[in-house]
Parts: C-alpha cells; structure tokens; sequence
C-alpha cells in the first residue's frame, strides 16, 4: 500500500489516503480573509490607494473599495454555502460499501478504499 499523505496535504495523490470528503469548517470571515489574498482582489486594493493618497481622488477611491465589498462577500457567502452543501452530501453518502478482496465479497468503511 502507498504511504498515507501528511495531514495537511491538501490534494494527496490517487491511491493514497482515505476516499472521503473532508470535513472542513469555514466562516463567513474566514473566506472573506481568503478572498483579500487573492492577487486581483491585492491590486485593486492597491490601486484605490493609489487613487486615493496620490490622484487625492476620494470618489474613484471608494467605488474600487465599495466594488471590492460587493465582490468580497458574495464570493465568501458562495463558499460558506458551497461548505454546508458539501456538508449535507457527507450525511447521505453511504458510509461502507461492497468490495472483492481476495476474490470474496466484503464491506468495508469507504474511507478505506483507495485506487488500485
């Protein structure tokens, strides 16, 4: 058997680690944090600087920040939402399932069951 990914391995290869989906638990604010990492979200936060503290542009200044509010939360609400969907799939999926190990027939945790 291959060796079992690091915990923290975000996409660990096929054939290793369990096959499940894993439980992850993200607020709100916890995406919105993520979301203001993102390289275009870095930029345009840089450039309502720009407008603001060197073109003294107070308005242009705040329709970036106010655009960037708008676009912040709703990509943060989809992923909070898009978690508890995931969530409701983990409950209804089938917890073991029928495998052939060694020519028989036997029912194993899915978690178990890997490529190969």
């Amino acid at each position: 058997a291959p060796p079992a990914p690091p915990a923290d391995d975000p996409d660990p290869p096929p054939g290793g680690g369990p096959s499940c989906l894993r439980k992850t638990c993200l607020s709100v604010l916890s995406a919105i944090a993520a979301q203001l990492k993102e390289p275009l979200i870095l930029l345009l936060l840089v450039s309502a600087l720009i407008s603001y503290l060197c073109l003294h542009n107070t308005a242009d200044a705040l329709s970036i920040l106010a655009a960037l509010a708008i676009v912040c939360t709703v990509a943060a609400v989809q992923e909070h939402r898009s978690e508890d969907a995931l969530a409701r799939l983990r409950d209804v999926l089938p917890r073991r399932c029928a495998v052939l190990r060694s020519g028989r027939r036997a029912s194993v945790d899915v978690a178990d069951v890997v490529l190969g």
